[in-house]
């Protein structure tokens, strides 16, 4: 297939043969490649931080014996171990959770996070994690966030516990509250669904959660490894794949997938294509290397659509550069006209268009506007001063 994704900085290149999986010949020959080019190390370092990538991208760099500045390899060392300690502490956490919760009968399961680390790279210090994120039955949201709360957490988002109506008009329209753990070093996001369109990947569609050992003698709940692969899948594509470090957890996913779970990922019903799936597995075979059987890669190949969001997603991350999307003019727009792209069926449209109309995003909360959806904001962000 011809490479369908270019770009001409050495720099980013050199990111993406870091960002390949497993640590193999094949990426250290990458990353060599790569780094014959001349390399601007301060945007390789903004690069990797702004995408939520730097430990993976420091070993990479160390992995295949690179020459780095002087001043770089100190803060090679430091990224990595300041990953590892978050992580083995945020684990505690999600474990010291899980005990709470079970406790208090909440069937707790863990979202991405540290059990993502394990699942992805084998190990802990390999991600940037800042958050935990953790699904529950919808039913035990009352239950859950008094628990938090007893536990010194504070309520982040909303800014304050909700009652009635609004209670009711926050769990309808938002898949999550947020909250502060005591000692500040954690946020936890406490899911009663996947997504904010509560037809994408409904809980009630959801096979039984199972094991992942965290730690000796430790295990916490998660998804399944097929409907796993497939929320990261959903989760990066409705963020536009704006943070490379969501691509690298499926491509890693990826390396280790049996030919099967694969088909079923991008064709999960025979014969039409998971639009979100396909630009994930596209976006990782160019830009990561990723080996896909032959069959998968020629129907990526064909699809104009799934060749369209793959372009799509690309021309944004290049677009917005060292800056996240959302600090560009129009840097989210395509990303958000894209969402109706990638899934179809009337009800998955309808919440989406609802969402669009009627409900105020959650960073635009603080203005009072009640009621104006995000086709409001985008509006007045971009036109009303003019």
């Amino acid at each position: 297939m011809p490479h369908l994704l270019a770009h001409s900085d050495p720099s980013f290149a050199l990111l993406l043969a870091t960002l390949r999986w497993p640590d193999d010949d094949r990426r250290r020959e990458a990353i060599g490649r790569a780094a014959i080019e001349a390399i601007d190390w301060r945007r390789f370092g903004a690069l990797a931080v702004r995408h939520r990538v730097a430990p993976l991208a420091f070993h990479g760099v160390n992995s295949a014996r690179v020459n780095v500045p002087d001043w770089l390899a100190p803060l090679s060392r430091d990224v990595g171990r300041n990953a590892l300690f978050c992580e083995l502490g945020i684990a505690a956490e999600l474990t010291r959770l899980q005990s709470l919760f079970g406790k208090a009968g909440i069937d707790l399961i863990a979202l991405k996070g540290p059990a993502q680390s394990l699942r992805s790279f084998g190990r802990f210090g390999m991600r940037i994690n800042r958050d935990l994120d953790i699904l529950i039955p919808p039913d035990s949201c009352d239950a859950a966030e008094a628990l938090l709360i007893d536990a010194g957490y504070t309520l982040v988002e909303p800014n304050a516990p909700l009652r009635g109506e609004a209670r009711h008009h926050w769990l309808r329209n938002h898949k999550d509250m947020v909250f502060r753990s005591p000692d500040r070093k954690a946020m936890v996001e406490l899911h009663w669904r996947l997504f904010d369109n509560a037809a994408l990947m409904p809980a009630s569609t959801l096979p039984p959660a199972i094991a992942l050992g965290i730690e000796p003698l430790r295990y916490i709940r998660v998804l399944p490894n097929d409907v796993n692969l497939r929320y990261l899948c959903q989760h990066g594509a409705q963020h536009g794949w704006s943070r490379l470090k969501w691509l690298a957890d499926v491509n890693a996913l990826l390396a280790g997938c049996e030919p099967d779970l694969l088909r079923r990922l991008h064709k999960p019903e025979g014969d039409r294509l998971d639009q979100a799936a396909a630009q994930a597995l596209l976006l990782c075979r160019q830009l990561l290397g990723a080996e896909l059987p032959a069959d998968i890669a020629a129907d990526l190949e064909r699809s104009s659509r799934t060749r369209c969001l793959a372009r799509l997603a690309w021309n944004e991350i290049l677009r917005s550069d060292t800056e996240e999307i959302e600090a560009r003019r129009f840097g989210s727009t395509i990303k958000n006209a894209s969402h109706y792209a990638l899934n179809g069926g009337w009800r998955y449209w309808t919440e989406e268009l609802r969402f669009d109309l009627t409900v105020t995003p959650r960073r635009q909360l603080a203005s009072n506007e009640a009621g104006r959806g995000r086709l409001h904001g985008w509006m007045r962000r971009h036109f009303s001063s003019r």
